[in-house]
């Protein structure tokens, strides 16, 4: 019978430091990657780290990172209290769409990591790991 609490332990452990410093350089360089952007560069974004690295529940020595890019500029509200509309509360139409910052993301994660190190699935982007960085889950994010 396996020992379940002994394995939640060990699996909850801070990762080697090794481990640690691919996993911090995964997250530098993301940030680095929308920092260079030149499509993003007069957006305001935050890059923040989600998921079982941040919760701690990760499992060592197979460790990914989950990063969120959170767009700032931009909200969907469709919802305002009765008699108000988006006027009221200085919200204006915009043209940039959430599918157009995806896009931009992508290819600001493609120009800084390449091509064949980003595949883009439905909700996020996945970027290989190498013996630099651990593997990263990347997911676009608007308010």
């Amino acid at each position: 019978m396996r020992d379940w609490e002994s394995s939640f332990k060990r699996w909850g452990q801070t990762p080697a430091e090794t481990e640690e410093a691919r996993i911090q350089n995964a997250i530098r360089r993301i940030r680095e990657a929308v920092r260079r952007s030149s499509k993003l560069e007069n957006l305001t974004t935050h890059v923040f780290v989600q998921g079982s690295y941040r919760n701690r529940v990760n499992v060592r020595q197979k460790s990914d990172v989950d990063v969120g890019v959170l767009l700032c500029n931009m909200a969907f509200n469709d919802k305002y209290p009765p008699g108000t509309t988006r006027y009221d509360f200085g919200n204006i139409d915009s043209t940039y769409s959430y599918r157009q910052f995806k896009n931009d993301l992508e290819e600001a994660l493609v120009d800084f990591f390449g091509r064949p190190n980003v595949k883009r699935g439905n909700k996020a982007f996945n970027i290989r790991e190498t013996i630099y960085q651990v593997e990263a889950d990347i997911v676009p994010f608007t308010k």
